[in-house]
């Protein structure tokens, strides 16, 4: 999966420095037509059996960001 975000870094820093990289143009156009990575169902139950105590609002809100780190753009 792309870093967007390393990946606007260098195409502004390419703007700022008024330069053009046709090989990072075509990786910029690449990572856009990337569909998203979702988990599946198996996979969001391993993480849920990992434990976390959703009957608390601290543990959902822990459960939800470990599904974005893994599965969400950073």
């Amino acid at each position: 999966m792309t870093d967007f975000r390393a990946l606007c870094v260098e195409l502004l820093t390419d703007y700022e420095q008024n330069r053009f990289r046709v090989e990072l143009a075509a990786e910029a156009r690449a990572s856009l037509s990337e569909q998203p990575v979702t988990p599946t169902d198996e996979e969001l139950r391993e993480l849920w059996n990992d434990g976390w105590d959703t009957t608390e609002w601290f543990g959902a809100l822990q459960f939800a960001r470990a599904v974005l780190r893994r599965w969400g753009q950073q």
